[in-house]
């Protein structure tokens, strides 16, 4: 400080700047830059209050602004150099723009991410791969640093599908309490699918609502149809004989054969299983259901029921697409 007071007494037209602020100056206007020094802009009207304004100021009177286009730019030199320039701080620049640097943004949006949340250790690792993806400036699967209050929903639902909170609940339902919003969960599936994924097992190739649907999240499970000599508990169906019948899958249990199915078929494709029960099938010598590419966990677990309700020589057949989709 007293060196500094000394050259501005003796009428110095330059006030003095440490070596690494000259270094980064130099190097600005080598890449077409023009750099400006804090202490250079700065006119002290009396010159007796000198020492007291660069006392005032400390380390910022190094501070060094450039034009606002060259911001980006000027962060890359610094970031490349940053040993040569280490008594040199380019988050000054920022912070006489009133800007905050992308690298904090991110670093506080990743703490925000999980912040207060008790997580799956798999869950961690994704939010620090998050963190680690908006730390280089990049976005994880389309989500930006900005979108961090929309991502924490999805870590929140995807921990509460991990404790099995949508087991019995619908979809919006599950929604709702979950996060507060009905829709947020249909907004934002995607990415609670892709969170859960190397944690839970999904049907290979399944869409974000069909993933759900096979863990047993859906809005309400579609009704199982079934055609065969059926009656329901209490109800003989004998005298009408409709072509099939459709029940909600929790009702599989209510499910009576009138005689032993030849066998048990269930299919995938639902023209195929209404020419089959229709051509191939017209007697209803076995029980054919329709289930769908990708059957909900209540369709799977009355396929279950009706398994234990038919004697363990019948046969049971699928009839699906030889691809991945196929049940």
């Amino acid at each position: 400080m007293l060196e500094r007071i000394r050259q501005h007494a003796a009428g110095g037209a330059r006030a003095y700047l440490g070596d690494d602020t000259e270094f980064l100056c130099r190097r600005l206007r080598q890449r077409g830059m023009v750099p400006r020094v804090l202490c250079d802009i700065i006119e002290v009207a009396e010159p007796e209050w000198v020492g007291a304004a660069e006392a005032l100021l400390g380390r910022d009177r190094e501070a060094v602004f450039v034009d606002r286009a060259d911001i980006s730019a000027a962060t890359s030199i610094f970031k490349e150099g940053r040993r040569e320039f280490r008594h040199a701080s380019l988050v000054i620049l920022y912070r006489y723009l009133r800007r905050t640097p992308a690298s904090r943004i991110a670093e506080d949006a990743a703490v925000r991410l999980v912040a207060g949340a008790a997580m799956h250790d798999s869950l961690k690792n994704s939010a620090s791969q998050v963190a680690e993806a908006w730390g280089r400036g990049k976005t994880w699967h389309g989500f930006a640093s900005s979108d961090v209050e929309t991502l924490r929903d999805a870590f929140v639902l995807a921990q509460a599908i991990l404790a099995n909170k949508h087991l019995g609940v619908d979809y919006k339902t599950f929604s709702r309490r979950t996060v507060g919003h009905s829709k947020t969960l249909e907004r934002i599936e995607g990415a609670v699918v892709r969170l859960l994924s190397g944690i839970l097992e999904f049907p290979p190739g399944a869409r974000p609502r069909e993933a759900l649907r096979a863990i047993g999240l859906e809005r309400f499970a579609p009704p199982l149809l079934i055609a065969g000599k059926i009656d329901l508990d209490g109800a003989d169906l004998a005298g009408i004989s409709p072509l099939y019948l459709g029940i909600t899958p929790k009702e599989a249990d209510r499910v009576r054969f009138r005689e032993p199915p030849a066998y048990v078929l269930t299919i995938e494709n639902f023209a195929s299983f209404n020419r089959h029960i229709a051509e191939a099938d017209p007697g209803r010598l076995g029980t054919t259901m329709y289930v769908g590419g990708y059957p909900s966990l209540a369709t799977q677990q009355a396929l279950r029921t009706i398994a234990g309700l038919v004697s363990e020589q019948t046969p049971i057949f699928h009839w699906s697409d030889i691809d991945p989709d196929g049940t």
